[in-house]
Parts: C-alpha cells; structure tokens; sequence
C-alpha cells in the first residue's frame, strides 16, 4: 500500500490518491 501510491502519475489519480490518504490520515489524527 504505502509503497504503490505514490507511483502513480496522472494527476486524476493522484488527486483521488491523495483524498483518499487526506481521509485516512483525518481518522488517524495525522
């Protein structure tokens, strides 16, 4: 998981990529 997300490069997938991650990270408390 942590390894593959940040490969990809179009920037449609790595928008969804990063909301996903902003949304875990916000029930972390990170």
């Amino acid at each position: 998981i942590g390894s593959s997300w940040y490969r990809v490069s179009l920037p449609k997938e790595l928008e969804k990529v990063y909301q996903e991650k902003k949304a875990e990270w916000g029930e972390k408390g990170l």
